[in-house]
């Protein structure tokens, strides 16, 4: 009851156009607690949009800051994933009051809130509510994050970065442009995103132990063997050789391949033209997955 208070008020106090929670990096709480202005740290912000606007990476941006001594929002070390968050945060975007009308239209602004402010300026935006915190069983100091429908988010005008909004663009631009590669890899998995398990239909993905390769349910993978005995797991090697064999004798047959194509037809059309089937075959799983928790 006390959580549920505590968000209501909070909820409220951004329909009323006051700010919650701690300020964005480059901000501090104004005196009357009510709205951010930008503090000393703000040129370090600029400087992340400018260099990252002009080509620069964000691990590069972690680099410079580093050598140059700059400590980060934490205090201690750049980490590229804030970098990344920083750009895209529309508290440092300038938002026009065109702009703001249209959060009005959308319902996630107070129409006295957007009387409030000065139509001549732009305004950054602080979010609440997009999100859900929840936290996990006691004895776990994870938390869950969800997110939430639009009907419970609230834009709250803050003051502009500074940032002029051609370099956020292109800043922007670069991040979504240029996502993190991933961890390159020296096992090969030739099946890799074409694999299903036949028990619960996740998606098999491929992990190697002992120089061995393998393709194993996601279910399986993410609970073990014993508690998801049932999950799909085999040998990568074998496996792509299977499939390799099936291909070509499929390839060196063309009336058996077309054959099976058009029974897979016919099985499609048929659970087009019966929609209950559907509907039949999601209660059975269901009452499965009903049993196995009783079990």
């Amino acid at each position: 009851m006390t959580t549920q208070r505590t968000r209501r008020g909070r909820f409220q106090r951004a329909r009323d156009g006051r700010v919650n929670g701690p300020a964005p990096y480059g901000f501090k709480y104004n005196e009357a607690r009510t709205n951010f202005a930008p503090d000393v740290t703000m040129p370090t912000v600029k400087r992340i949009f400018e260099m990252i606007a002009a080509g620069s990476t964000a691990y590069a941006v972690k680099k410079r800051f580093e050598s140059e001594g700059i400590p980060s929002p934490s205090g201690g070390e750049w980490f590229e994933p804030s970098i990344r968050r920083t750009i895209l945060n529309d508290a440092y975007k300038p938002h026009s009051h065109e702009e703001l009308r249209g959060f009005v239209a959308r319902g996630v602004l107070s129409a006295d809130v957007l009387a409030a402010v000065d139509s001549e300026k732009s305004y950054g935006i602080a979010w609440f509510g997009v999100n859900r915190t929840t936290l996990t069983p006691m004895g776990n100091k994870k938390r869950a994050s969800s997110p939430n429908p639009e009907s419970e988010w609230v834009a709250v005008p803050i003051p502009d970065a500074g940032v002029p909004r051609e370099t956020v663009d292109a800043a922007r631009d670069a991040v979504r442009n240029n996502p993190r590669p991933r961890r390159s890899t020296k096992q090969l998995y030739e099946l890799g995103g074409m694999l299903f398990c036949s028990c619960c239909g996740m998606r098999m993905t491929g992990f190697s132990s002992g120089g061995y390769r393998y393709y194993t349910c996601q279910n399986r993978k993410k609970h073990g063997r014993k508690r998801y005995p049932e999950g799909a797991s085999r040998q990568a090697e074998e496996l792509e050789k299977e499939v390799m064999a099936y291909v070509q004798d499929l390839v060196s047959d063309p009336t058996k391949l077309r054959s099976q194509l058009d029974a897979a037809i016919e099985k499609e059309t048929a659970v087009l033209q019966n929609p209950d089937a559907g509907a039949v075959a999601w209660m059975k799983i269901i009452e499965d997955c009903r049993r196995k928790r009783v079990a």
